[in-house]
């Protein structure tokens, strides 16, 4: 060991900075001997100029990256605001069919160039209850293949042909467009995320130096570039970090395609990075689930699976494997040479290098694609299996439903705002059967035979309470999506769900009252007239006629909702209020109430008529999102 010191003089005062540094002791020991060397090498003195050189390249490769992921961002968040409705509907209409749900995954994630951002939506519409948790294993299947689509695009236009000028100029084009509304908008991000993903991929060919120039570092690779499975599982483990920490298979397949093309590492060593790679962006979707409901995190765990034992039996196969990729590539390829054969780089000339690495990186993007189209066939026809067994690993929690939680919504998350939108219709929709159930309550309460009347009570104040929670709730999530970049179709839809939301917390206000009321007549001195109870049931049954109607057709797109029942009800609740009214006046006046008596009527009546006020009113303002 040897032991160092430096001494720093700053006003006068001697500042004495002691460090160790392990050397040649260290270098000595076979096992880790190439790793000691590198540090050793750096912590030379006349090497701390190499030392910072590397450090600025190791920011240059991070900076590249940080374009290329950045890119491949804007590009997926345009699209999906291009799609906007159709993006939901397309997943929503999903069937039981695994073909189907197969290509919707594969085209889907082809489109938008984000497996991570296939699973997400998905885990997010299973949580949503859109998309049952098998049908969701199929997407997944197909999005794990149609993820490889971004490999090829990166061989073709990084390694083949040289676009970096062409999307610089792609990128001025369509910068103008962005200070358009609409399509024209969404078409400019699109156009620049792609400039900018091949910007990226350049910038990090470019910082990412050859193996010739760096020799220590070529010799610990050395050490790692053994062709064994020690070797390999290092390999799938770096894949697997590196992929979780940045979140992009893609991302982190375009860096392993740079390593192998610079020859920093062999073919072998690429492809089990790429199966690493494969369980990292499984991360992305366990996220989104942790706050999801038990479907939303089975489809997350799937994934994992899905891709864990796809990379079990590609490793426990792997030389054979290989194999199988360098005889395809032979017969989809010409002038192919063996890629698993070790290529000296340093005596090559330009042409031969450049040849060698289109093969490399072709080869890598073959591998990806025949080890997800394989794992592909094998998977979708075991999916009742892997469903079964999925659903005893995550069983369901069988917990109070009356218990204050976003059933659908992630509150923490609104990764897709387009596909936002429908997890926060479906929780709407939960507030309008906790709002159906409180009315039914209030009817029990009043004319039921109850045993016990103040739990029945305690239940509609519990009830009402967690519609305000759920108002509250909904209404953030809404306002952040408005905020939101979304279309302006669904920019209405979220307005009207807004209005629809304050109406049903309103109405369930409205119970809680008529519900307190009707505790104050059960205790009052003269208790109510059979006639009384008889015209109050006849309003509020109508009020609840009005919820039920209304709740049938509390939807927010795809068709327009029909209001006549709603609207019938409230015009009848209305000519029954003013009848009544008048009635109970006329009761006061002749004594058969006292005036603190005949209020407490008067206010289950005003609470009444307002009830059929707002569900005629969620009914107006349906129609009117549709018709907008």
């Amino acid at each position: 060991m040897v032991i160092g010191s430096t001494v720093l003089m700053r006003n006068g005062s001697i500042m004495v900075l002691k460090f160790m540094a392990a050397k040649l002791v260290c270098c000595n020991i076979t096992a880790f001997s190439p790793i000691c060397q590198l540090v050793c090498v750096y912590l030379q003195p006349h090497k701390r100029t190499g030392m910072i050189t590397g450090i600025l390249t190791i920011l240059q490769i991070i900076g590249a990256l940080g374009i290329f992921i950045y890119g491949m961002k804007i590009m997926s968040e345009s699209l999906q605001k291009a799609a906007g409705t159709r993006l939901r509907q397309v997943l929503g209409k999903m069937t039981a069919n695994r073909a189907f749900g197969f290509f919707t995954g594969l085209l889907l994630t082809m489109l938008i160039q984000s497996s991570s951002a296939t699973t997400v939506m998905l885990v997010s519409f299973v949580n949503a209850g859109l998309v049952s948790f098998t049908q969701s294993m199929a997407v997944t299947i197909g999005a794990n293949l149609g993820t490889t689509i971004t490999a090829w695009i990166v061989w073709l236009f990084g390694f083949e042909v040289a676009i970096e000028s062409a999307a610089l100029i792609a990128i001025g084009l369509a910068f103008p467009m962005l200070f358009f509304p609409g399509k024209r908008r969404d078409t400019a991000e699109f156009i620049i995320g792609f400039g900018l993903l091949f910007i990226g991929l350049n910038f990090l060919r470019t910082a990412v130096p050859d193996i010739e120039n760096s020799e220590q570092t070529y010799r610990m690779l050395q050490y790692f570039n053994a062709n064994n499975y020690a070797s390999y599982l290092f390999f799938v483990a770096l894949g697997t970090v590196f992929t979780a920490i940045i979140q992009s298979s893609s991302a982190s397949t375009a860096v392993t395609m740079v390593m192998l093309s610079n020859g920093w590492i062999e073919f072998p060593q690429a492809a089990a990075m790429v199966l690493g790679e494969n369980i990292g962006t499984t991360v992305t979707a366990n996220l989104a689930a942790l706050l999801g409901n038990v479907h939303a995190k089975r489809t997350a765990r799937y994934h994992t699976f899905f891709n864990i034992t796809g990379v079990v039996w590609a490793l426990l196969l792997f030389p054979f494997f290989l194999q199988f990729i360098d005889w395809l590539q032979s017969l989809l390829f010409t002038g192919h040479t063996s890629i698993l054969t070790p290529y000296n780089i340093a005596g090559a000339n330009a042409a031969m290098l450049q040849q060698r690495q289109s093969i490399e990186t072709n080869g890598i993007a073959l591998f990806h694609t025949m080890f997800n189209l394989i794992n592909a066939f094998i998977h979708l026809g075991l999916i009742p299996y892997s469903a079964a067994l999925i659903a005893r690993l995550y069983p369901s929690s069988k917990k109070n439903d009356e218990v204050f939680k976003l059933q659908h919504m992630d509150k923490g998350l609104v990764a897709f705002s387009e596909l936002s939108i429908s997890e926060a219709q479906n929780e709407i929709s939960n507030l309008a059967g906790l709002v159906e159930k409180m009315s039914g309550n209030v009817v029990l309460l009043l004319f039921g035979e109850v045993k016990n009347r103040q739990n029945l009570f305690t239940k509609i104040e519990q009830r009402e309470e967690l519609t305000d929670a759920l108002e509250k709730e909904v209404s953030v999530f809404l306002s952040r999506l408005i905020s939101a970049q979304i279309a302006p179709k669904s920019s209405e839809q979220v307005r009207a769900m807004l209005a629809v939301v304050n109406d049903l917390e309103s109405i369930a206000d409205h119970l809680r009252k008529i519900a307190t009321r009707a505790q104050k007549f059960a205790s009052a001195a003269k208790p109510p007239t059979q006639e009384a109870l008889s015209e109050l049931q006849k309003i509020l049954s109508l009020d609840h006629k009005a919820i039920v109607a209304m709740k049938k057709q509390l939807v927010f797109e795809n068709r327009i909702p029909d209001g006549t029942e709603t609207l019938q009800i409230e015009t009848e609740i209305n000519r029954l209020y003013r009848q009544l009214v008048d009635l109970q006046y006329q009761r006061i006046e002749k004594g058969l109430y006292s005036l603190e008596e005949g209020l407490i009527y008067l206010d289950i009546l005003r609470s009444a008529e307002k009830i059929g006020d707002h569900t005629s009113s969620i009914m107006r303002i349906l129609a009117g999102a549709k018709t907008a």
